[in-house]
């Protein structure tokens, strides 16, 4: 179990990564075309501290549950947009480590998504 929080830790670096150039992941959610435009800075930055947050609650274990289940909500906001954009034919840049790594929306982080969406479950 605490492996799996662990590896679901990710969510410190990657929201730290956002936060960090929260700018540019602002307009990574813009291009996703799935929000009004005013609410994408707001929606930007919620999304970047959400994902610490939840991040640090995993590493420590605080309420397993509750952190797991928002880890699980969190996953499928993700699944969602990045297939509403497959679908769609809208490639973008996904916003994984946005400062790390810049790849663009596939299937791939679909698959990479609905694997962590089943981790998260075990809590």
């Amino acid at each position: 179990m605490f492996f799996i929080r662990l590896f679901l830790a990710i969510f410190i670096i990657n929201g730290l990564s956002k936060f960090i150039n929260i700018n540019e992941f602002a307009s990574i959610v813009q291009n996703f075309n799935l929000l009004p435009y005013k609410i994408i800075p707001y929606f930007a930055m919620f999304i970047a501290v959400f994902e610490y947050l939840v991040g640090i609650a995993l590493i420590i274990g605080f309420y397993p549950r509750h952190s797991g289940f928002l880890s699980g909500l969190m996953f499928l906001v993700f699944i969602f947009a990045i297939s509403w954009n497959l679908l769609h034919g809208n490639i973008t840049q996904c916003g994984y480590f946005d400062m790390i790594y810049k790849g663009n929306v596939s299937i791939e982080h679909l698959i990479i998504d609905l694997i962590l969406l089943c981790f998260s479950d075990y809590f």
